[in-house]
């Protein structure tokens, strides 16, 4: 299923050494991303954070805090696998496709 998160400046959304059991979307504000303290990116409204370790079932390689006052709505792994289920077959099997060849490029 899927939840909305308010967050505010300086609030941790993941830590490095998570498990990666959620997807974000962000749909208002921005966060920072950072890799052992030092900051790699910033993720925008419209994008996803999350995702390569929730994909590869890896932990967490980074840690995300918010910039600004944020909006994200975070996917659990159930709520993806029933949103995927809903797709025409072959867009589902595109997807799962992209998956399993972006985990096996790692």
């Amino acid at each position: 299923m899927s939840n909305a998160l308010l967050m505010m400046p300086g609030d941790a959304l993941m830590k490095e050494g998570d498990e990666a059991t959620k997807i974000f979307y962000v749909k208002k504000g921005s966060l920072n991303v950072f890799v052992k303290r030092n900051k790699i990116g910033v993720v925008k409204a419209g994008e996803f954070v999350g995702e390569m370790a929730f994909i590869t079932n890896d932990k967490r390689s980074a840690t995300v805090i918010a910039a600004e006052e944020c909006e994200v709505i975070e996917i659990s792994r159930n709520g993806f696998k029933d949103s995927l289920e809903k797709l025409d077959p072959w867009i589902k099997q595109f997807i799962l496709t992209l998956m399993k060849r972006l985990k096996a490029s790692r």
